[in-house]
């Protein structure tokens, strides 16, 4: 998270005009926007309390208050089982051998 007064300045941070309108004012609306771009597929965009945030991402520091507040948003879903089949299925097209399961009687290491 970005300290509050560290992005009250001119030009905002990330190259980004709007942000000087305030964190609580436009990112919002920006992540609202983006997880539209989804089709709100994913788990929406929020925004948490700087206590809330501690508890979900203990890592974080609040000792210096600098975490006003934070905004959670998904960059996408993936189904990864989706994906290992789509490669498998085109490594078998391409001659590959498919295996569920193979025991392992050896290492061959190369000097």
């Amino acid at each position: 998270a970005v300290p509050l007064t560290s992005w009250i300045i001119w030009p905002p941070p990330f190259g980004f005009p709007p942000a000087v309108l305030g964190a609580l004012g436009v990112f919002p609306l920006f992540f609202k926007f983006y997880d539209s771009l989804s089709g709100f597929s994913c788990p929406p965009s929020h925004i948490m309390t700087p206590s809330r945030a501690k508890r979900k991402f203990p890592q974080l520091s609040l000792a210096d208050g600098s975490i006003k507040y934070c905004c959670v948003f998904y960059e996408g879903c993936h189904d990864d089982a989706r994906t290992n089949l789509a490669i498998a299925q085109t490594a078998a097209r391409e001659g590959a051998l498919m295996l569920n399961y193979c025991e392992v009687v050896s290492f061959l290491k190369e000097q």
